[in-house]
């Protein structure tokens, strides 16, 4: 699994970014994407923060909304699993 790049890197980024510097240069200093400059300059300038989104997340089971039909015709007939 992915991990987001750290906000000591991305304040370094976006401080590189601010004192006039191309995207590609800042991406071939800091050894990242020039979209991953580009994305968070944006976010920066849109939000004010350097925080990574969160990856992932809760997904709702695809059954839920039928639990409880399954666990009655389970409780008749308990040799359906």
């Amino acid at each position: 699994m992915p991990t987001p790049y750290s906000e000591d890197l991305r304040l370094r980024v976006v401080n590189a970014i601010e004192s006039g510097q191309s995207t590609r240069a800042v991406s071939a200093i800091f050894q990242v994407s020039s979209s991953f400059v580009s994305n968070l300059h944006q976010c920066w300038k849109q939000t004010g923060h350097i925080h990574p989104k969160q990856i992932g997340g809760y997904r709702r089971a695809f059954l839920e909304p039928y639990e409880d039909a399954i666990k009655a015709q389970l409780s008749d007939h308990a040799s359906m699993t």
